[in-house]
């Protein structure tokens, strides 16, 4: 969202501001950095942690319900 829309977005009275998005991938960021130091996983070992895709929505649906 913030590399579709930028770092600052038009606000409701019509002022720069900063992109909500910005505070949500700030707020994940802080998450996975603390759950990999709880894991002690070194900056490349986590770098190479993949998540598979799942082939399609009914895989999603079978997994998370």
């Amino acid at each position: 969202m913030c590399t579709v829309m930028g770092l600052l977005v038009v606000g409701a009275n019509g002022v720069l501001v900063k992109n909500p998005a910005t505070t949500v991938v700030n707020t994940y960021a802080s998450i996975l950095r603390s759950a990999r130091v709880e894991l002690g996983l070194s900056l490349s070992t986590a770098a190479r942690i993949a998540v598979p895709h799942a082939e399609d929505e009914a895989d999603t649906d079978r997994v998370w319900g």
